[in-house]
């Protein structure tokens, strides 16, 4: 997938894996408009996948954090990020973070988001960075303290 996009909407997080648009015959051959000029469409970028999650990006550290912690590995096939759960939902009282991720499969032309298990020992409130090598399955996060957490996922 050429891009992906993440927006959040209504207390939920919306991913979105944009392709090239599907075109019939030949998308290179030159169309002639009608002053007889031909031209040639440049290919255009479409929402191939959708996938909604409950929650909110969490911030890193503190409240007044910059940065939200999301990353996208260069392959632009998955996304990992610490989502909050619970806030800003009428009557809740849960402010749970889960480590989530979203990819895409363009093989069999489908995405899904999946909750990662973690050690119970390992708190998402004090991590300040995380990083995805989607080739070998290793998620690591680091936490404010320094420690460095790496967790094989596939």
């Amino acid at each position: 997938m050429p891009a992906v996009s993440v927006y959040s909407a209504d207390s939920q997080l919306v991913v979105k894996f944009w392709g090239p648009s599907p075109r019939t015959g030949d998308a290179c051959l030159p169309t002639h408009g009608a002053s007889g000029a031909a031209t040639v469409e440049p290919p255009t970028l479409t929402p191939r996948h959708t996938v909604e999650l409950p929650g909110r990006l969490h911030d890193s550290g503190s409240e007044d954090a910059t940065w939200q912690l999301m990353v996208v590995p260069h392959s632009g096939l998955k996304i990992l990020f610490i989502v909050r759960e619970g806030r800003d939902r009428p009557g809740s009282t849960g402010n749970r973070l889960l480590l989530k991720s979203v990819m895409v499969d363009p093989l069999k032309d489908k995405a899904m988001g999946q909750t990662l298990v973690l050690p119970p020992f390992l708190n998402l409130h004090t991590i300040s960075n995380l990083l995805l090598d989607d080739h070998r399955g290793i998620v690591t996060l680091v936490d404010s303290d320094g420690f460095l957490y790496v967790i094989p996922y596939a």
